[in-house]
């Protein structure tokens, strides 16, 4: 459970970074530079989304190496809540963890319309998935002899 929550922790900072990274030009002209309330809860409840609906298939847990897998994604979210594009911006060395990162970020769009408080077409994250691929148990692990 800390190990999700840290996860979460370190998303939702790393999507703060890349949101305000992106709008520094707007934000640094503007007399209140933070978030509003609603871009927050917003932002907050889009990671919350990703996070449930992050799923690593059977097959993946299987065929993958053993091991904390991290895959980077940049994505661009319209003010309709619909995905601009999305591409793998750091691999974790396993197609198969790849592709379950990027079928994760599908299962979650469309995400809801942008709060008016937020301004502008769109905004860029960039999100780190994080899959654990536990260790496979060996049928033969007792030394019995077993085929």
């Amino acid at each position: 459970m800390k190990i999700r929550l840290f996860s979460l922790a370190l998303a939702f900072l790393t999507l703060s970074a890349v949101v305000a990274a992106t709008h520094a030009p707007a934000m640094a002209q503007a007399q209140d530079t933070k978030p509003s309330v609603n871009e927050r809860e917003w932002v907050a409840a889009m990671v919350s989304r990703l996070e449930r609906v992050k799923h690593m298939p059977a097959a993946v847990r299987q065929s993958a190496t053993p091991g904390a897998h991290t895959v980077s994604i940049s994505f661009r979210v319209l003010r309709s809540g619909e995905i601009a594009y999305a591409r793998i911006v750091r691999r974790s060395g396993e197609e198969t963890v790849d592709a379950a990162a990027r079928a994760s970020l599908a299962r979650a769009f469309p995400l809801p319309p942008f709060p008016t408080s937020m301004k502008g077409p769109a905004r860029d994250f960039t999100l780190p998935y994080r899959f654990m691929v536990p260790k496979r148990v060996e049928e033969n692990e007792s030394g019995d002899g077993a085929r």
